[in-house]
């Protein structure tokens, strides 16, 4: 019961601290004067709705959460907590740049595959680029689970993962519920 009860509070905690924040990356779909405003369209699927700075603000609260819901989850001791986390967010950055990377990569290879005479070429370079993009990506994962199979004993190396993978669909639902709400307050203006 105190487990269902934890979970309650932190989803409610977790939907009010996103749902705050997850304003400030669609507010611009509200704004006429903004580019990304959709007249009533929803939401542009190709032009993020915020600035680079939100994006991460916002990426750095749902780290600080995923932190925070991790200790508890595994009860984590000072000390433990304290070796864990430098490694995840050493991983965390790395694996953020490599995300960074294949977006600009997938965006050139999108123009050039626009344009009028693709160079086979250049499409064969970010081809080969992207490949190595997610090998390294790949990489990074597993020297990640390494480093952390020597801090946490195998039973919190199991609960890490079914963390992970729980974490990943609750915010993943978070945000399809935010977008949604967006779209049905859009629908609700362009309707008057």
């Amino acid at each position: 019961m105190r487990f269902k009860k934890l979970s309650f509070v932190f989803t409610l905690f977790l939907t009010i601290l996103l749902f705050g924040s997850l304003d400030i990356l669609f507010s611009q779909i509200s704004d006429p004067s903004s580019p990304h405003f959709s007249h009533g369209k929803g939401i542009k699927k190709r032009h993020a709705p915020t600035s680079l700075e939100d994006r991460e603000a916002l990426r750095k609260r749902i780290e600080l959460i995923k932190m925070w819901k991790l200790t508890e989850e595994l009860n984590l001791s000072e000390e433990k907590g304290a070796k864990l986390f430098p490694v995840i967010n050493k991983f965390e950055e790395k694996r953020n740049e490599l995300k960074r990377s294949r977006i600009k990569l997938t965006k050139d290879l999108r123009k050039i595959v626009k344009g009028d005479k693709p160079s086979k070429k250049e499409i064969e370079e970010i081809i080969n680029r992207l490949e190595k993009n997610q090998e390294s990506l790949s990489e990074l994962r597993k020297n990640s689970f390494k480093e952390i199979k020597n801090i946490l004993s195998t039973e919190d190396q199991a609960k890490y993962i079914l963390f992970l993978e729980s974490f990943a669909k609750e915010m993943k639902n978070i945000i399809w519920h935010a977008r949604n709400k967006k779209r049905q307050e859009g629908a609700r203006e362009n309707s008057r």
